[in-house]
C-alpha cells in the first residue's frame, strides 16, 4: 500500500505521526521554535499559532512551509490578521478569504469550529439555539453546539 486512505478512522492520526516525524527528522536544520509550532500548533490538518510580533510570524511561516515541503506538506488557506504577514505568502495558497482583503471589514473564518474575525482578531460565537429539554444534557447539548472550543463554557456555567 503506497497511500493511506483520506477519510479512514486512523486518518487524522496518521496526520499527526507525519507531520510530527517531519519536524523531528529535520529539526537540526530549522528553529526550535518551528520545530515545535509544528509538533503543537495542528489539530489534525488545521494550524493554529500565535506569535507577538509580524516580523516573527513571516519567519515562522516561511520556516514551517520549508521544513513541510520536505515532508511532502504543501500548505495552503493561510490566513493571517496582518496584511503584512499575508503579503510572504502567494495568493494561490492564501485562503480564500485572505485573497485583495480588506482588514477594516467584517471578514470571519471558520477555525476549529469557531468563527475568527481576522479584521478585529477576535472570535465570535453564532447562535442558533434549539430547543432542548431544560435538563443538564439539554443545555450541555446547546453550550457545545455554538462553543466546540468551550471557550465560553466557564462565564455560562
Amino acid at each position: 500500500m503506497h497511500v493511506h486512505l483520506f477519510g479512514a478512522t486512523s486518518s487524522p492520526c496518521c496526520a499527526s505521526y507525519c507531520l510530527k516525524k517531519t519536524a523531528e527528522d529535520n529539526a537540526d536544520n530549522f528553529s526550535p521554535e518551528a520545530t515545535r509550532a509544528v509538533e503543537r500548533a495542528f489539530y489534525v490538518d488545521d494550524f493554529l499559532h500565535s506569535v507577538s510580533t509580524k516580523t516573527e510570524a513571516i519567519r515562522l511561516i516561511g520556516e514551517v512551509r520549508d521544513l513541510l515541503l520536505l515532508g511532502g506538506f504543501e500548505l495552503k488557506k493561510w490566513l493571517s490578521d496582518g496584511k503584512h504577514v499575508l503579503a510572504v505568502v502567494p495568493d494561490k495558497d492564501k485562503a480564500t478569504a485572505a485573497v485583495n482583503i480588506d482588514l477594516d471589514g467584517q471578514k470571519t473564518e471558520k477555525v476549529l469550529g469557531v468563527n475568527w474575525n481576522f479584521g478585529s482578531d477576535a472570535f465570535e460565537f453564532a447562535l442558533d439555539l434549539k430547543h432542548k429539554p431544560i435538563t443538564r444534557p439539554g443545555l450541555l447539548s446547546v453550550i457545545s453546539s455554538f462553543n466546540p472550543l468551550r471557550f465560553v463554557a466557564p462565564v455560562v456555567f
